[in-house]
């Protein structure tokens, strides 16, 4: 019979609970306090993926919550390391997946945010009849003529409210041209800004980008998990490196930005002093 990896390098098996519902509608309340305590700054550096990051600190829980590796964290003396961090790493985990959908959430309503039909068929039929004459009209200028090539450009409803705008302003710097065209309307440069206000208003109800929440996210997953934790059981397990194993480098695959003095990004953080065993 065909030998498979398994039996070639036995790896124990791990139980990584399942992720419920109550446990999804609880999590932000328990991340709030983790993001106050360990976020003390905003890494805006290139991220690894929040998916990759919550499985590595899932399986980084569960490892440490199964009774042999819990007997041996419970061992470091609390002045060495603070045994909280370890039940942070689920919240964290569990985080990293809530803000994800968050993103993914915040940019398909950015993108296809919603508007009222019977507003944005006015406001696409004004920015439409106003192409028109401005295209006409103002051909030969330069200036404007790269200012409505942009415009046409545009696409989305976020798009459609700054071309209204910027419509009205070409309108107004016109106007002794564009009112002899038979399309022209007095009041053209106001309703722009009329149909433009009114589109901000509605997509003022779409939610604001959990971006913010990204930053603090990984400020804090860095401090706790790349830190400390995992510095910790690079010592712990360091004599069982199947045990080691289990935590995962949350850098692995992201080197330093260009023209960055500092380390790589995926050199592991410096070892702490040796803990004391209690």
């Amino acid at each position: 019979m065909t030998a498979t990896a398994a039996d070639i390098i036995p790896v124990a098996k791990l139980l990584i609970a399942p992720i419920t519902d109550e446990e999804r509608s609880a999590n932000i309340a328990a991340l709030l306090p983790l993001l106050d305590r360990y976020a003390t700054e905003a890494n805006r550096v290139p991220r690894p993926d929040l998916a990759d990051i919550s499985d590595v600190l899932l399986r980084a829980h569960a490892h440490a919550t199964t009774p042999a590796s819990a007997t041996a964290w419970a061992r470091i003396s609390p002045n060495d390391f603070d045994a909280s961090m370890l039940p942070a790493l689920r919240v964290f985990g569990v985080g990293c997946r809530l803000v994800l959908a968050a993103l993914d959430s915040s940019g398909a309503q950015l993108s296809y945010a919603k508007l009222s039909l019977q507003l944005a068929q006015k406001a696409t039929t004004h920015r439409t009849r106003l192409q028109r004459y401005l295209d006409y009209h103002l051909e030969d200028q330069p200036v404007a003529k790269r200012e409505l090539d942009d415009i046409r450009s545009g696409t989305g409803y976020l798009d459609l409210e700054s071309d209204l705008r910027r419509m009205s302003y070409l309108v107004s710097d016109n106007h002794d041209l564009l009112a002899a065209d038979r399309s022209f309307e007095a009041n053209d440069a106001a309703v722009c800004l009329t149909l433009a206000d009114a589109i901000a208003g509605e997509l003022a109800a779409v939610p604001s980008s959990p971006t913010p929440w990204v930053d603090r996210l990984w400020s804090a997953i860095r401090n706790v998990y790349a830190n400390d934790v995992r510095p910790t059981a690079e010592w712990l397990f360091r004599k069982t490196p199947s045990e080691l194993a289990h935590y995962r480098s949350i850098f692995v695959g992201y080197g330093r930005p260009k023209g960055n003095s500092q380390p790589e990004l995926d050199q592991p953080a410096p070892t702490p002093a040796v803990p004391h065993e209690s």
